[in-house]
Order: C-alpha cells, then sequence, then structure tokens
C-alpha cells in the first residue's frame, strides 16, 4: 500500500525507478535484478519484520553493502529507508533476528547434507549464508539510519 503510493507519487514527479513488481520480466532471473538492485545509486528500503526475515529482501541490502566495500557510510549513503512498522533494534530483538538467521542456514546446511546439490540449492544456500554472515553489520545499517516513519511520507 505505501510502496504502491510512494511509487505512484515518485512516478508523477518524473522520478526514475526500478522495482521489482514493474520491472522484473517474466522469466528473468530474480537473483539478476537483486544483484542490480544493489548496484543503484538509491534504494528504498520499506523496513519491516518481514524484510529483516526475507532472504530475498535482506540479500538485496547486503548487495548494496557488497557494492560499498561493506563500508557503513557509503551503505547508508546508498538506503533511503522507509519504517513500515516500528522496530526496537534493542538486545532481544537482535538476538530473535540471529536466531531465525541461524535456524534458516542450519536448514539449508542440512538439506546440501541430505544431497540437495542443484545449482539452485548451492545459490539459496550461499545467500543465506552471507546474510547470516553479515547480519550484525546489515542490522546495524538499517537500526542506525534515520527512516521516516510512513505518517509523514504519507503527508508529503
Amino acid at each position: 500500500v505505501i510502496v504502491d503510493k510512494m511509487y505512484d507519487s515518485l512516478i508523477a514527479d518524473g522520478v526514475p525507478i526500478v522495482r521489482d513488481v514493474v520491472d522484473l520480466g517474466y522469466g528473468e532471473s530474480i537473483d539478476k535484478f537483486m544483484g542490480q538492485l544493489g548496484e543503484g545509486d538509491l534504494v528504498m528500503v520499506f523496513l519491516s519484520d518481514k524484510y529483516i526475515k526475507s532472504d530475498f529482501s535482506m540479500f538485496e541490502l547486503y548487495e548494496i553493502g557488497r557494492n560499498n566495500s561493506m563500508e557503513k557510510e557509503k551503505v547508508i549513503a546508498k538506503i533511503l529507508p522507509v519504517r513500515v512498522e516500528e522496530i526496537n533494534m534493542g538486545p532481544k530483538t537482535l538476538k530473535a533476528y540471529r536466531n531465525h538467521w541461524r535456524e534458516k542456514f542450519a536448514e539449508w546446511e542440512e538439506n546440501l547434507r541430505d544431497g540437495g546439490t542443484s545449482e539452485y540449492e548451492l545459490m539459496r544456500f550461499n545467500r543465506v549464508k552471507r546474510i547470516q554472515q553479515n547480519l550484525g553489520n546489515l542490522l546495524g545499517w538499517v537500526g542506525d539510519i534515520n527512516a521516516r516513519k510512513l505518517k509523514l511520507l504519507e503527508e508529503n
């Protein structure tokens, strides 16, 4: 809903935007698209619990980091965050997210041990591995950015 409103508003103002549901063509690679988004000049990040638990979304954030030498100031300059919901990045929340990504990593690791060695499975495993290994930085970046609240954005 807010994503659609912001997209429509920015398009109406003539701002060039790339959006997955619009610009990712049928049959095209999601991974390639996410990698290209990670190279963008400015990436809008709609922060929510769902975003932080999504390997597609967090891989996009990881790619922004990787493309900017994992340097905090460079990464923050590439992100335009929007808080879809308030997330307190305190110790309990951070621990819950670390546990979530440890479990996800363990599931993919077990899948590989059980013979899941297709190119797709290896790619998903490696993606989750990179997210899990860099989770502290990824969460630190989004937790340290002064993101706009929805109400303020809707008013503008």
